[in-house]
């Protein structure tokens, strides 16, 4: 369990639905564990640098992060906080419920313009058995997608990674009206070497 679980467990809180762990295991589905590298990094309540601070992750710590927000600065993750007014409508608690900590969203900024990376993704083979995760690895395709994507200006680029690289290419080119760009990312060359199907 995690460090606040079991400290929240040791003062006699109870935790979400009785279990210690369940909160950690629903939150581990989908999910991609970064381990923070930065003496410590804020868990805030909104992804924004002014947002209230949830709670502190110390060097080491291990969290599950899910989605980025539009930024593509700020992870979000699933955390326990203080319970608050208003509590009781949004999670549908019973007003008499005697919890004072409940589920929350959170988030996390996992590169800081000033201070550089502050959590790393734990590779998979770190990760315990039965919690592995497949990352996105580049393949033969990167160097033709990079070159397409700036050809198109499909999107902003931060050295030779784009700031998108986990958003599927060919959705990002169609939401951005960019055809052309379809046209050659089907064309490129994928992971054994050969065209899309549909590339004409």
């Amino acid at each position: 369990t995690g460090r606040f679980t079991s400290w929240a467990t040791s003062k006699g809180i109870p935790p979400p639905n009785g279990d210690p762990g369940e909160l950690e295991r629903r939150v581990g589905e989908g999910g991609l564990e970064y381990e923070v590298v930065s003496s410590r990094v804020a868990v805030r309540k909104f992804p924004s640098v002014t947002s209230e601070i949830i709670r502190c992750a110390f060097r080491g710590a291990r969290l599950v992060l899910l989605e980025w927000d539009h930024t593509r600065q700020w992870r979000r993750l699933r955390v326990l906080r203080s319970r608050e007014p208003g509590d009781e409508a949004h999670f549908g608690l019973d007003p008499d419920d005697t919890r004072v900590i409940v589920p929350a969203d959170g988030w996390v900024m996992v590169e800081h313009p000033e201070h550089g990376v502050l959590l790393r993704a734990v590779a998979p083979r770190e990760l315990p058995e039965g919690r592995q995760v497949v990352q996105r690895k580049p393949g033969p395709a990167v160097a033709e997608k990079m070159r397409v994507f700036k050809q198109h200006e499909l999107v902003p680029c931060k050295g030779e990674v784009p700031a998108t690289l986990w958003e599927p290419e060919l959705m990002l080119a169609v939401r951005a009206g960019k055809y052309e760009a379809v046209r050659d990312l089907l064309r490129a060359e994928g992971p054994g070497g050969k065209a899309h199907p549909d590339a004409k």
